[in-house]
């Protein structure tokens, strides 16, 4: 069924998305979003790059987004304006707003390693803080998880550790550890209660790399006892993102140019699947108030739709059981 964005909401984000060029001095000028047909908006830049993976500020009031080696950049929802964030190397990705707003955490490739960077002062260096190939935030901000990947003695077998880390004295604790062909980690995301940290975690059966041998489980550890809650072989294609419950994970888990379909488990193991007209559709996040749903996109836009017309009214408990598919 076709959907169409309330003219409100167009006019809201019509404004939120278009740059004020008497105030962009600092600022890379965008081109207005273009209203597509199932009712999305698409923002863009004038430059030829593409733009992925956002990541939501926590007030909602902005998006990060990596690029094709162009730095990441900050969408203003605010102020109408887009940062461009030179500080960060241009092959910067992997990136993670902190739970107050100041940092912004981000894989480098060199390494590869996490880094930090302050976002009020534009001139701020990033400092390095651990080792690693992606991180992410504690809800509180005190501990950041960390994946690493290290080369074991023989071989393609890699070793996959994640670890929490303390911000303030660095005190490192190993959560998970998985020793397999080109192992790997994809995304990680913690509860906001704070108990569970949920990833991707890849790898192959046997060494000659076809597609059939690799798999992919999705990983959910309660960090209380380090106790593996949920571990689902599942080929998931990105964006984990908690309910406000703690409770459920939504995902992707296919997605073309006829439409997309969205996969939730809970911790107990029990999983539903939404089907949505959303089409090609990379690592969807949900805003903080769950109203919004921002996803990179065909043509290497970033799309941003209301939850309800992407994912239908009270998604977390209207899919339809996995069972059944």
């Amino acid at each position: 069924m076709k959907m169409v964005l309330p003219k409100q909401t167009v006019i809201k984000l019509f404004i939120v998305f278009t740059c004020l060029l008497s105030s962009c001095t600092h600022f890379i000028k965008y081109s207005p979003p273009e209203i597509v047909s199932i009712g999305e908006l698409r923002v863009d830049t004038e430059l030829e790059y593409r733009l992925y993976s956002p990541d939501w500020s926590p007030d909602g009031n902005k998006l990060i987004v990596s690029t094709d080696m162009n730095h990441l950049h900050i969408f203003d929802l605010v102020g109408h304006s887009m940062q461009v964030l030179s500080m960060a190397p241009p092959t910067a990705f992997n990136q993670a707003w902190s739970p107050i707003g100041n940092d912004i955490l981000y894989t480098d490739d060199d390494g590869p390693s996490i880094w930090v960077l302050p976002t009020l002062d534009i001139k701020a260096e990033p400092k390095k803080f651990s080792n690693g190939v992606i991180a992410n935030w504690s809800p509180g901000g005190e501990k950041i998880v960390v994946g690493k990947i290290n080369a074991a003695e023989e071989g393609y077998v890699k070793i996959l550790e994640v670890s929490i880390i303390d911000v303030e004295n660095n005190n490192e604790k190993n959560i998970y550890s998985f020793e397999g062909i080109l192992s790997g980690i994809v995304e990680i995301e913690w509860s906001p209660n704070g108990n569970f940290i949920a990833f991707w975690q890849t790898f192959y059966l046997t060494d000659d790399f076809i597609s059939d041998s690799r798999k992919g489980n999705l990983i959910i550890i309660d960090i209380n006892n380090n106790q593996i809650v949920e571990m689902q072989e599942d080929h998931g294609l990105g964006g984990i993102n908690w309910s406000q419950d703690s409770k459920k994970v939504l995902y992707l888990i296919d997605t073309d140019f006829e439409g997309s379909v969205f996969r939730i488990r809970d911790i107990q193991g029990n999983c539903t699947e939404i089907s949505s007209d959303l089409s090609l559709v990379n690592f969807p996040k949900l805003s903080p108030d769950e109203s919004m749903l921002a996803y990179g996109g065909r043509d290497g836009g970033i799309y941003v739709i209301e939850t309800d017309l992407a994912l239908g009214a009270d998604f977390w408990e209207s899919g339809v059981s996995c069972d059944s598919q």
